[in-house]
């Protein structure tokens, strides 16, 4: 919302030819650019590294947990209760 919103004030600015026009697009040049190159950033690539990110994790834990001993639940000592033990190999 806050990047539609500056968009849509400095769009007239860019496309303006009035008095002082000259001064003021550089000004929105950068700040347009800003805001487009950011908005694909938030919206395209951070997800994309966060998804990657966690197939990775995924994948590391998968690995890892493979690797160890699996831990065995048995009854407690009371009803309804479960502990848990690690296997001795």
């Amino acid at each position: 919302m806050t990047v539609s919103t500056v968009v849509a004030s400095l769009l007239p600015i860019m496309w303006s030819h009035s008095t002082g026009a000259e001064v003021m697009k550089p000004l929105a040049t950068p700040v347009l650019g800003g805001h487009g190159q950011l908005t694909r950033l938030v919206l395209i690539v951070t997800p994309v590294i966060f998804s990657w990110l966690a197939s990775r994790l995924s994948v590391a834990r998968t690995e890892t947990h493979a690797a160890s001993p699996q831990p065995r639940t048995t009854a407690g000592d009371g009803p309804g209760e479960l502990t848990t033990r690690r296997r001795m190999t």
